[in-house]
């Protein structure tokens, strides 16, 4: 699960570029659509809340947000962005993007079989070691201490929804 959060986040660089190459502005809410839905359905099909799995992925369109703004304002204060130069293509971005998400999904699911007996927040549990890669993975990419607490609080609610 956190491998794949953090290849999703690892892809906020170059998609920030690939934005600010094309002037695309950093929110997409049609796409940010396609990609709940597309979640919601991958959610039904594996069995997982989709209340939770919407909000888990909600927390984590935000990280992105502030990831691309992060370097858009750094690039726009150097004046430069050198990955602009060979910008990846939006597709296959993206197609990157979907696979990580199914990933996620698929490590959600095959979490909530192996921890149905473990009770959540226990000292030790999967639950722990989760929030804690998460907060490694806000400082990592320098992600507001909210948005962290954010993602860690949405991964604990799909979690908890499984019991």
């Amino acid at each position: 699960l956190v491998t794949a959060v953090d290849a999703r986040l690892a892809t906020m660089r170059a998609m920030a570029a690939t934005k600010w190459a094309s002037g695309t502005r950093i929110e997409d809410l049609p796409r940010e659509a396609e990609v709940l839905g597309a979640v919601t359905t991958l959610a039904v099909e594996l069995g997982l809340d989709t209340s939770s799995v919407r909000r888990w992925f909600i927390a984590q369109m935000t990280a992105a947000r502030e990831v691309q703004r992060h370097w858009h304002e750094a690039w726009g204060r150097n004046g430069m962005c050198g990955e602009c130069r060979r910008p990846t293509d939006l597709a296959v971005m993206r197609q990157f993007i979907d696979a990580a998400n199914a990933a996620q999904l698929r490590a959600l699911q095959v979490l909530a079989l192996r921890d149905a007996d473990v009770q959540l927040g226990e000292a030790g549990s999967t639950d722990d070691g989760i929030a804690d890669c998460l907060r490694w993975l806000g400082r990592r990419y320098g992600l507001a201490e909210a948005t962290t607490a954010t993602l860690v609080t949405a991964c604990r609610a799909v979690h908890r929804a499984q019991d």
